[in-house]
């Protein structure tokens, strides 16, 4: 989701996972993340709480920089590699 940086449908949160996950499995997880406010849900889209999105914009961003200063590019690849 902090990826997409918008709200997703469940399909086009399933095309951004690398392995495929069972749909039930992603329910549940997304009804396990909304119950503790980290997600909320609008009709039939998924999103990041705004607060949960900036911290996880700016870890992924001092990761990504991090990897650039020490010339292993692990998380970059792995991000991007869709």
């Amino acid at each position: 989701m902090a990826i997409n940086r918008e709200p997703v449908t469940l399909q086009e949160l399933q095309q951004d996972f690398i392995n495929p996950i069972a749909p039930r499995i992603l329910l549940q997880s997304l009804a396990s993340l909304q119950k503790r406010s980290l997600i909320e849900k609008s009709n039939s889209f998924w999103g990041l709480q705004t607060v949960v999105m900036e911290y996880v914009t700016y870890e992924l961003i001092l990761k990504t920089a991090e990897e650039i200063n020490i010339k292993n590019i692990n998380l970059l690849n792995f991000t991007f590699s869709k």
